[in-house]
Order: structure tokens, then sequence, then C-alpha cells
């Protein structure tokens, strides 16, 4: 990457679609992450956590009032892998830990990844992680692992006949005995389950133990189903599903990254899409032959994303090369048009992606 090349024509303190954006955000292990988040987000199905912001990480989160009758919340994330969808996880993470009082600080995540087949056994598997999660990886030492243990070891010896939960009682009775010696939030966040039923029943099982059980999820039918199952019982239950960008969302989100870099005293304002031209994207969303009466292009954030630092990556090495030959200020005489991407650098890097 240039850096002096970005800085002196485009006045950007580095790429805009660097390599943080490779892999999810996360603020737990960089709190600069926070002001890096785009709301591409639909909210409308999550009452009690709303919107992101760039100070406070959620604009809305739910207070202890928000559990006196229920006492736990399922936190469903729905989208396609790299949408967005872990980001929002790991902010809610942070967000939970920002909010938590110092003295009950950190709180104590158990985080897994199940299949879908034997509910109970997925159960289990919470049961026997959460163990080690609290003992072992965070050392709280009452109750001690053992007595843990051995109210597992007493509740699984036996089948349920429930198909709605399984050993309910089991993480009752640990709420019970953890909560004299360990006032930590206690969260549960689960991956690859996706059967409403399957949702239904983690929750279930589990939310007399668990503050926020949070599953992220490829299904949004399915999550759908269990929100409303989990809504008409009056549990605490939102969705929360990634979106994907239509012309006006995508432009918002160009803005979005090239402001957070623009240098100060930078010409160019919050609505600027320079090094962008506004026809590099409409580019994205030219029609094509197979698109219906009434239909709208729209794309995830991460092929806008690797659409966009291609096409700015390759004008970064015309232009590298251009000063090796004719020196900085000469690029810095370049009329606009030289400066800017426009549509056919877009389809150029789009046929690129195509082609990986």
């Amino acid at each position: 990457m240039s850096a002096d090349i970005l800085e002196k024509l485009y006045y950007l303190r580095s790429h805009p679609f660097g390599d943080m954006y490779e892999a999810p955000l996360d603020p737990r292990t960089n709190p600069a992450h926070v002001s890096c988040y785009f709301d591409l987000y639909d909210w409308e199905r999550s009452p009690l956590l709303q919107k992101v912001s760039p100070t406070k990480g959620l604009a809305i989160f739910p207070d202890d009032k928000a559990f006196a009758n229920s006492g736990s919340m399922l936190l469903l994330i729905a989208g396609s892998n790299q949408t967005g969808r872990e980001s929002l996880r790991n902010l809610i993470l942070h967000k939970v830990a920002q909010d938590t009082p110092a003295p009950d600080k950190p709180p104590i995540v158990t985080e897994l990844e199940l299949e879908e087949g034997d509910r109970a056994e997925a159960i289990r598997q919470i049961a026997e992680t959460f163990m080690y999660t609290y003992s072992d990886i965070n050392g709280e030492t009452k109750p001690a692992r053992a007595d843990l243990e051995k109210i597992l070891e007493k509740a699984t010896a036996t089948r349920s006949t429930s198909d709605q939960s399984y050993y309910a009682a089991t993480f009752q009775l640990w709420r019970q005995l953890t909560r004299p010696h360990c006032r930590k939030p206690l969260v549960l966040a689960v991956r690859g389950v996706y059967l409403y039923n399957t949702l239904r029943v983690v929750f279930n099982s589990t939310r007399h133990l668990f503050k926020f059980v949070i599953v992220t999820t490829d299904d949004p039918s399915n999550a759908e189903s269990c929100r409303k199952l989990l809504a008409d019982e009056k549990r605490n239950v939102g969705l929360i599903e990634s979106i994907k960008l239509d012309r006006a969302k995508a432009a918002e989100y160009v803005y979005s990254r090239l402001f957070a870099e623009r240098l100060k005293g930078s010409p160019y304002d919050a609505r600027s899409l320079v090094p962008f031209s506004g026809e590099a994207l409409d580019a994205l969303y030219d029609e094509g032959p197979t698109l219906g009466p009434g239909e709208n292009i729209t794309w995830h954030v991460e092929f806008l994303y690797r659409t966009l630092r291609l096409a700015l990556d390759a004008q970064l090495a015309a232009l590298e090369a251009r000063k090796q030959r004719d020196g900085i200020d000469a690029l810095q005489h370049l009329a606009l048009k030289d400066r800017i991407i426009g549509a056919e650098q877009i389809r150029q890097a789009c046929k690129a992606i195509h082609k990986t």
C-alpha cells in the first residue's frame, strides 16, 4: 500500500478497506474497533437492543429492569458468513462487559460450536463447557468444579422425558450455587445450530443460569420461528439480521469508511466518495438480464469490501508505478479524472473476484 499516495492525493491516513476488515471486528481485544462498525443490521425484531453507536457500541441496551421477570435474554443474530454477524456478536459481548460494574468484571462467557442432532447431548456439551470456563479458565473456586460435576452426573444418569428442555434443573441449581460467590454476568455464546426447535431448547434449558444467550445462525427463517415461539411465551428474545446493501446503503457504507480515515484539512467532506466516483458505485448495481420486474440489486458487505479494496489496490499500484517514474509531485498535478476510480475499474475488480 502506498501511504504517501493515500495521504497526498486522497487525504486518507490509511487504507479505508484495509486488513482490519478481513476478520470480524472485536472490541474486546481492540476497543478502537467500536468506532469502525457500520450499521448494516435490521433491528425491527429486537426491541431491547438497538442500533450501532460509534461511541457507546450500542445505542439501546437492556438494563437490569428488563430481566426482572424472565431473568435471561436470547439474542439471535442471523446472516451468512462474513456479513457482519460475528462482528455484531463481539460488539454485544463487549457491551455486556462495558455495562458491568467494575467489581463484577469481567463477564464469564461460555463459547462453543454445536451440531444439529442429539439435543440432550448438545445441552450436556454446554454444561461441560461452562464448568471448564467457570473453574479452569476464570479460576472461580466456589462452588468447586467437583460439586458442579456431581450435579450434572446425577441429572444425565436418566433421560429426560421432555423434548422442550434438558437438564434445566441442573442449570437452575448451578445458578443458586454460583450466585453467592460470583456476581459476574454469565453469558452463553453458541454457533452451529440453526433449527428453531434446537434454538428453543438451548434457551429453555440454560436460561436460569445465563443472563444472555447469544446464538449466531445462517438461517433467518428458523431464527424467526424460534423468536415467535418464545415471544408468545413472554420470554425476552430479539432477532437481529445482517442485511444486504442497496445502492443508497452502499454509498453510506463507503462514506463512513472514507470519512473515518480522512485527514484534517481535507477538501473532501463527509459525503465524498473520493477516490471513487459515483459511476464506480453505479457499476456495482448495473441491472443485468436476469433481474425481474420490481427487483433491486443488493450485495452483502463482504462483497462490497472485497471489490472496493481490489479496485483501490489496483489504482494505488498504478499510481505507485507512475510515482516511481515521475515523482510524487507529478501525481499531485494529475487531473481529477486520472485520480478517481471509475466504473470500468470496478467491473474489472468484480471479474477478478468472480474468477476466484
